[in-house]
């Protein structure tokens, strides 16, 4: 199985820094209508699957510069980013935080380190 190894990653203004290190490992796996996904495992035991085809991905479309010429890894490590973002970011009534969301801030809250830089 491959692995991502998450220490600091920024958006913006925004940081988070990871204490001990994030590892995300994933594989990647293909549905009998040709979507693939990216199934990841994260180092405190939860299991997630991601889209990483480029038509089925919004943040193909730009997001932290992918494209739909974006390959499947750079697809994948950049759509976790955008989720941890999400979960420690968001804004109170936001209707696209999940359950997902919340169980990334319950398991990773005591090792994150957030906050905005100038």
């Amino acid at each position: 199985m491959n692995k991502f190894t998450f220490t600091e990653i920024k958006e913006g203004p925004a940081t988070l820094i990871f204490d001990p290190p994030l590892v995300v490992e994933y594989t990647f796996e293909e549905n009998d209508m040709g979507v693939t996904y990216g199934l990841i495992r994260f180092d405190f035991g939860m299991i997630k699957q991601i889209v990483v085809s480029p038509e089925y991905n919004s943040l193909c479309a730009g997001y932290n510069k992918l494209t739909p010429q974006s390959g499947p890894v750079e697809i994948l490590k950049n759509t976790i980013q955008f989720d941890l973002f999400h979960a420690f970011y968001h804004y109170e009534h936001d209707p696209n935080y999940e359950d997902y969301h919340w169980a990334l801030v319950g398991h990773l809250k005591d090792r994150v380190k957030s906050g905005y830089s100038c």
